[in-house]
């Protein structure tokens, strides 16, 4: 059986009831979702664990795109027009890797990794919320079998490194000047911004430089935050929590929506996009927390 036949086989089980539970399904690694769901990781859980993991998901989706223009695997419902496809416009670009397969075992696996207790039953639910993500996209007809599996290997070694240098640089306890944290953050970036056409195709770019511009507008002002906010996460009410996150996502959705026809008059759209998302990304690392704080939703750390 060839990929193809593995397509149709499994959209022969096509139902309206499974076109809407498979849909939803592959939102759980839509940008949307993964935009709400990990700054509440920063605002209510850990600062330091947010960081890192928004930083290191979003690399990944940089590099995903870089890789498929790099291989360019056409989507199986433009090679063959047996093969049903719903929601096309979640399948952009090109197939191998699938980008949302590649998202969910990032991030869910470096979730996963962070529980100390019910490690097994964690880690099921995480495998399970995986392969059920990779089973859409096959559904729904936007990835062969091949991409979903890349994806999820992608993602897996994306997790290993990630994990074996933040287990050395905590081992090490290296710490750098705020200077230079400064310098990383707004310039490693920028810098990729600037290379990026030379291996990515026009239409890749703008979701790269968005994509970027979260990376070190975050990583500005989480080093802002740590040395001059302290900001505490967790200690507080359950009403406080519901609170930051709608202050936070209403401060992220006035951004993203307010800020796009503003900079795009006098900026072009890669431009316009790394910087609107760059504000976005500060806003989540220092202007949601110090807004929290001032409003007495959050204590500072001693």
């Amino acid at each position: 059986m060839n990929q193809i036949d593995i397509i149709i086989w499994i959209q022969s089980w096509a139902n309206p009831a499974l076109d809407a539970v498979f849909g939803l399904i592959t939102q759980t690694a839509s940008e949307e979702f993964f935009l709400i769901a990990l700054p509440i990781i920063l605002w209510c859980y850990d600062m330091l664990v947010g960081t890192r993991l928004v930083v290191i998901f979003l690399l990944s989706a940089y590099a995903n795109g870089v890789i498929k223009d790099l291989v360019q695997t056409q989507r199986p419902y433009l090679v063959d027009p047996r093969v049903r496809v719903l929601m096309e416009e979640t399948g952009g670009g090109y197939a191998w890797p699938s980008g949302h397969t590649q998202n969910a075992t990032v991030f869910w696996f470096l979730i996963a990794a962070q529980f100390r207790r019910w490690r097994i039953a964690v880690w099921g639910i995480a495998i399970v919320a995986v392969a059920l993500v990779g089973l859409s996209r096959i559904y729904l007809g936007l990835h062969w079998p091949q991409d979903v599996v890349g994806g999820f290997l992608v993602g897996v070694v994306v997790v290993l490194v990630a994990g074996v240098g933040l287990r050395a640089w905590d081992r090490q306890g290296w710490a750098i000047p705020l200077w230079l944290g400064i310098a990383i953050s707004v310039l490693g970036p920028l810098a990729l911004v600037v290379v990026s056409p030379l291996f990515v195709t026009p239409g890749t770019m703008e979701t790269a430089a968005r994509t970027l511009g979260v990376v070190a507008g975050l990583g500005l002002g989480y080093a802002l935050e740590r040395r001059y906010l302290g900001f505490c996460p967790r200690g507080v009410a359950w009403w406080k929590h519901l609170l930051k996150i709608l202050i936070g996502l209403g401060g992220i959705l006035i951004l993203r929506l307010a800020l796009k026809p503003i900079l795009g008059l006098v900026l072009p759209p890669d431009a316009e996009a790394f910087l609107r998302y760059g504000i976005i990304g500060f806003w989540s690392g220092l202007g949601a927390p110090a807004v929290f704080v001032l409003l007495r939703l959050a204590p500072r750390q001693r």
